[in-house]
């Protein structure tokens, strides 16, 4: 079975989309929460029956016989849009503001837009660099959004379908980054350099699509 870890905000809903069209009654999207483990019992139930299991999961290493993989996105872009995705429309607290206008650890939305959430799904729900690095070796396919042809590519050839994956689900209420002032971005970047450094490792040695 194909297991694809959908991160928030790297492309997964369109991944989701073509494989609910090709797979048909051999796909299943499982809902959340991100960095639960509930979905263990139910990816081995039905491990035998079923071809692709979608789901915002981190990666358990104890699930067997599954081929895990992912789509991932240039960490500063995809917080971003994580934050004027789901932050702004879900919570009222946040709706009037813009992501600059948060300037201190305390008044950030950890619980649903946490810092460094790529490295913490791939390392199996831990805040640990060392812990993903290990982990991406298991997996088939890590891509990420802004190459999602190649992901696309690479599907085909390691599966019995083509895979034509088109991107939706944008958000164009978010500001682009080159509308965000420095000192924001800065601070993104010093509280995510676990997905900047894990990024950086994947173009490095290849493991990327």
């Amino acid at each position: 079975m194909i297991a694809f870890m959908h991160i928030p905000r790297t492309g997964g809903t369109s991944f989701q989309s073509w494989a609910e069209r090709t797979y048909n009654g051999s796909y299943i999207r499982g809902p959340g929460p991100i960095l639960g483990r509930r979905h263990k019992q139910l990816l081995q139930a039905q491990i035998d029956d079923v071809k692709c299991y979608a789901v915002h999961m981190a990666y358990d290493p104890n699930i067997s016989g599954l081929r895990w993989m992912t789509l991932l996105r240039e960490p500063i872009d995809r917080i971003v849009s994580h934050f004027y995705f789901r932050v702004k429309r879900e919570h009222p607290d946040y709706v009037d503001l813009n992501i600059w206008d948060i300037t201190n650890d305390n008044d950030w939305p950890e619980h649903d837009c946490g810092h460094n959430l790529m490295v913490r799904m791939l390392a199996g729900g831990i805040d640990s660099f060392a812990t993903a690095k290990e982990y991406v070796k298991q997996f088939a396919i890590i891509g990420r959004v802004e190459r999602i042809q190649s992901f696309s590519d690479k599907y085909s050839k390691l599966s019995t379908c083509q895979c034509n994956i088109t991107k939706e689900n944008d958000n164009p209420c978010r500001p682009m980054l080159t509308d965000i002032p420095t000192a924001c971005l800065d601070w993104l970047r010093e509280h995510n350099q676990k997905d900047i450094q894990l990024m950086q490792y994947l173009e490095q040695e290849g493991m990327i699509a």
